[in-house]
C-alpha cells in the first residue's frame, strides 16, 4: 500500500491519511509517505519498529541453571531475538 501511495503522489494526486481509533506499525508507515495526516487526539498510534534494544542475560540465566531451546527454520531471522549468540 506504502509503494501505491508513492505512485499516486508520482502522478500528483494528492493523498491524505485518516487514522482513526488505532494505527499501529503498518498504518503509520503509509501515514508517512501522506501529504496531510489526519487523527483524533485519541488515536492510538504504533511505531515503524525502527529501534530496539537486546539485553545478554546470558550469565544471569547460568546462575539459576536455567537454559532454553529455540525452534529454527529455513528463515534465518526467525528467532532473531531469542538467540543467545546475538545478545
Amino acid at each position: 500500500m506504502a509503494h501505491e501511495i508513492l505512485n499516486a503522489k508520482k502522478k500528483g494526486k494528492k493523498v491524505i491519511a485518516l487514522m482513526s481509533n488505532l494505527a499501529a506499525s503498518g498504518g503509520y508507515y503509509m501515514a508517512c509517505h501522506a501529504d496531510k495526516i489526519i487523527c483524533s487526539p485519541l488515536t492510538i498510534t504504533g511505531s515503524i519498529g525502527v529501534l530496539f534494544a537486546l539485553f545478554n542475560l546470558r550469565d544471569f540465566w547460568k546462575k539459576f541453571g536455567i537454559s532454553y531451546d529455540s525452534l529454527e527454520n529455513e528463515n534465518k531471522y526467525t528467532n532473531i531475538f531469542s538467540s543467545i549468540e546475538s545478545c
